[in-house]
């Protein structure tokens, strides 16, 4: 993933647990403040649907005083006003003050006259109401009064009983004016009005949810308000509504609007809104700061980096060393990195020159010095032979006949020493024929070492030029050529070597390559075997082919290779020679690579000689062609 991806993975993750957070935090805060509101709310709007009520109650007070303290009611009660009743008490009276019912009661509770209508103003029986507050109007005094709710055929409707006086107000108190008006729908839906709150009254006793029931028994218990959330547009309130004497009988619902938490849902809906769009505005300028202020300048730098990676250029600058921040900082540590880099290339590529020009002054002098140690034992051979009395004995002869030279007839019939000249001139001729003929070779083989040496210096010049020098050789031709090269040092040390050539194709190889392989090889081998006594020193070499390619192995009976010392053996600068390079097997083991082949020494240890294998590769063309 690139870095600005990352960048804008992180920001949105970012801003999207702050958005989170913040719904989560603030939108609990704000949803629990309106809840706290709107229950406040639903707490007032009960308040006043009871207010409403109890106003009611007031009301029908007011009305039940104007009736109570009247003297006409006072007389009628004691009997001396009977055209009370028809002239007050007729059927239009109740709907005058409306009210559903109206009893005269006498101090002792006795109904003096009263009347009492359904919910469909139908006259009910007297003995169908059943007044609680019958029991308590005998206790009611001067200046004392019933006022309440209670339930009238099922129906809850809200009473007030008061004591019977003059018009001045005085007593005794002859009797109890009780006056009855239904907490109907009318009514109800006046007192909504009145209120502004739209409320019912729910009887008890009456078929309710379970939900309900359950508040109504707390209620009953504990004569608090109560609030419940009963749907999401509605919140209901509860209050008992209780008799005169206490008892619950009827539970007032108002119903308050859920407002003011749609009202903090959407608040909290527009804040979420502004935050996406807040977010994804900072988000996006922060991008594009972003962006401009470190992906470009890190893609430039990445980009620089790149091409210094594939190309190796390391002219090229960032451009943003003038940078005064962290970017600026790691451009100027990496072009004086680049600069530094700069530096060490252009030492490593003198180094690396020179190492390569060494090695490969090294090598040619190692090569030639194998091959300058056959010709000086060619060389030794010559001096050898050119050192011996043949030539002394050949002027002794000149002598001794120049002091017969004058009777050299007789000399040679009569003189002993005159018969043996002849035989002596013989053998002188056929020794130094002898001699010539060994000369010869010597030359040859030093004329075939100096053509060695010449294919030396042209392939190291040639590997100096880097172009190889590949042409047309018969495989077992080089071998016994580089066995020839060794022959007068093989003699001298007393090694018999044992040749097995098996015919090959004509291989396209670089022969001065070869030959300088073989010849390290057979050295080698030759080095090896110098610990051996005389008479038990043999080097075999073999030329076979194989599945794809010659083998080329020298075999000997030397001191052998320690095991672990077999991975050792081509490493640069090994050698277990006193005055040894460490050079010849490792630029062996290379040229064998260069040459598509391949190098290996073997040996079961110690005192159990080597064998050392050359493998070239034969191609499908070459094998056409042979």
């Amino acid at each position: 993933m690139r870095i600005g991806e990352k960048l804008i993975l992180a920001l949105v993750c970012v801003f999207g647990l702050y958005a989170a957070l913040a719904y989560g935090v603030q939108g609990q805060l704000i949803l629990d403040n309106f809840n706290a509101l709107e229950r406040k709310k639903a707490v007032q709007d009960l308040d006043r649907c009871r207010q409403s009520v109890d106003s009611e109650l007031r009301h029908l007070e007011t009305v039940a005083k104007d009736w109570s303290n009247w003297t006409d009611t006072y007389e009628y009660i004691a009997g001396k006003n009977p055209k009370f009743v028809e002239e007050n008490l007729n059927d239009n009276a109740l709907a005058t003050i409306k009210v559903q019912g109206l009893y005269v009661l006498d101090v002792r509770g006795n109904t003096v006259w009263g009347r009492l209508l359904d919910s469909k103003s139908k006259p009910v029986k007297f003995t169908d109401f059943k007044p609680s507050l019958y029991s308590a109007c005998e206790y009611l005094s001067g200046g004392d009064k019933v006022a309440g709710v209670v339930l009238v055929d099922g129906m809850p409707a809200v009473v007030v009983g008061l004591p019977v006086l003059d018009s001045e107000g005085h007593g005794p108190a002859r009797g109890t004016m009780l006056l009855v008006r239904y907490l109907d729908s009318s009514l109800v839906q006046a007192l909504s009005a009145s209120a502004g709150v739209p409320f019912k009254a729910i009887p008890l006793g009456s078929h309710v949810s379970k939900e309900l029931s359950q508040l109504i028994k707390q209620l009953k218990s504990h004569p608090e308000r109560e609030v419940s959330e009963s749907s999401s547009s509605l919140l209901h309130g509860y209050a008992v509504l209780r008799s005169p004497f206490g008892e619950p009988v009827t539970v007032l619902q108002s119903d308050t609007p859920r407002d003011i938490s749609a009202q903090g849902q959407l608040t909290l809906q527009m804040f979420l809104q502004f935050l996406i769009v807040f977010g994804g505005c900072t988000t996006f300028v922060l991008l594009l700061l972003a962006r401009r202020l470190v992906v470009l300048p890190l893609e430039r730098l990445a980009k620089q980096v790149g091409l210094i990676g594939k190309g190796g250029d390391l002219s090229a600058t960032t451009g943003l060393v003038n940078r005064r921040d962290e970017i600026g900082d790691l451009a100027r540590s990496f072009e004086d990195m680049v600069g530094r880099l700069r530096t060490v290339r252009t030492k490593l590529v003198q180094s690396s020159r020179e190492a390569g020009m060494a090695d490969i002054a090294r090598g040619m002098l190692h090569n030639v010095g194998n091959v300058l140690n056959s010709m000086s034992v060619a060389t030794s051979q010559i001096e050898s032979r050119l050192g011996q009395q043949r030539l002394k004995g050949l002027d002794s002869m000149v002598d001794l006949l120049g002091e017969h030279e004058e009777s050299l007839p007789t000399f040679f019939a009569e003189d002993p020493k005159g018969s043996q000249v002849l035989p002596y001139l013989s053998r002188l001729a056929e020794a130094l024929w002898s001699d010539h003929r060994l000369t010869e070779g010597e030359i040859a083989n030093l004329r075939l070492n100096l053509t060695h040496i010449d294919e030396i210096l042209k392939s190291h010049q040639a590997l100096a030029t880097a172009q190889p020098c590949v042409e047309p050789v018969v495989f077992g031709e080089i071998v016994s050529n580089s066995v020839s090269m060794l022959e007068s040092s093989f003699e001298r040390h007393g090694i018999r070597v044992l040749m097995e050539l098996e015919d090959l194709p004509v291989l396209m190889l670089d022969r001065t390559k070869v030959v300088q392989i073989l010849i390290n090889m057979l050295s080698n081998s030759k080095d090896a075997l110098l610990d051996n006594p005389q008479g038990d020193r043999h080097i075999q070499v073999r030329l076979t082919k194989e599945s794809a390619g010659a083998c080329c192995s020298v075999t000997d009976n030397g001191r052998g290779i320690a095991p672990d010392k077999l991975t050792e053996v081509f490493r640069k600068g090994y050698t277990t020679k006193a005055t040894g390079s460490g050079l010849g097997l490792h630029f062996c083991f290379l040229s064998a690579r260069e040459l598509g082949g391949s190098l290996k020494i073997e040996s079961e240890g110690l005192g159990h000689g080597a064998v050392a294998k050359l493998f070239l590769p034969i191609h499908e063309s070459q094998e056409a062609a042979a």
